[in-house]
């Protein structure tokens, strides 16, 4: 889980975002396939909170996402700091 995350929402009240839908300003953007090589969705995360993901593409990426607009909704967004742990194949 990551330690600090807000992007795209107001952090004063927080929630998970994810997918096309949810974001489409600022976001963090993970391409996840599962064991069998099935890419599964969602692969964008924004707002307030981010909860663990696991991903087993080859090789790993992590892009993050902005645009120069921030909207009304968009209050107190400090940014994030991952953590992550990379398993052995």
């Amino acid at each position: 889980m990551a330690e600090h995350f807000s992007l795209t929402e107001d952090a004063a009240n927080p929630q998970e975002k994810k997918g096309d839908n949810d974001c489409k300003e600022d976001f963090i953007l993970v391409p996840r396939l599962d064991r069998d090589g099935k890419v599964t969705e969602p692969d964008r995360y924004c707002g307030s909170k981010l909860e663990d993901i696991t991903s087993y593409s080859k090789p790993f990426e992590l892009r993050f996402i902005t645009n120069s607009e921030e909207t009304s909704n968009e209050k107190n967004n400090r940014g994030f700091s991952i953590r992550y742990t990379q398993v052995p194949c």
